[in-house]
């Protein structure tokens, strides 16, 4: 009995619907980050640095852990004494930390879409099962977009 034909184009198929699978969470991705200008995305991880030092300290939290948070707020509130300042310093971690876990939480689910795309695309047998492959991964993208806002 003689081999079933391979399909010729099914590689190409392949490739071009992974890559608008990540095209895809690309633009999840950049529609959440497009809030912030970018100089302040890229001072995302010592924001959480110091959002999560002010957080574990509770009470004994000092302006001296978050030198940058005190001057976000210094910006953002203008003068206060001291006090004041570290209750805003202390709001801002929280939110820092609300961010930075909204992030973790999609940044996580884009990773293991697309690792689970990978996979499925890589294993089709047809074109028409990666188009449905795909298909569902934007779907199941789209659902996550709208439950989150983004």
């Amino acid at each position: 009995m003689a081999d079933e034909p391979t399909d010729p184009f099914l590689p190409h198929v392949k490739l071009t619907e992974y890559q608008r699978v990540i095209d895809q969470i690309n633009a999840l991705g950049q529609t959440f980050m497009s809030r912030f200008p970018n100089v302040e995305v890229q001072s995302w991880p010592f924001q959480r640095e110091e959002a999560a030092a002010i957080v574990a300290a509770g009470n004994a939290a000092t302006l001296e852990m978050a030198p940058f948070l005190a001057t976000v707020c210094a910006v953002q509130y203008g003068e206060a004494e001291p006090a004041d300042r570290l209750d805003q310093v202390k709001a801002k971690a929280a939110l820092v930390n609300a961010n930075g876990i909204a992030w973790t939480g999609m940044a996580a689910f884009a990773n293991g879409l697309r690792a689970r795309a990978d996979d499925a695309i890589q294993a089709a047998a047809t074109q028409n099962d990666v188009f449905a492959i795909v298909s569902g991964i934007i779907s199941e993208l789209e659902a996550f977009r709208t439950a989150n806002g983004i």
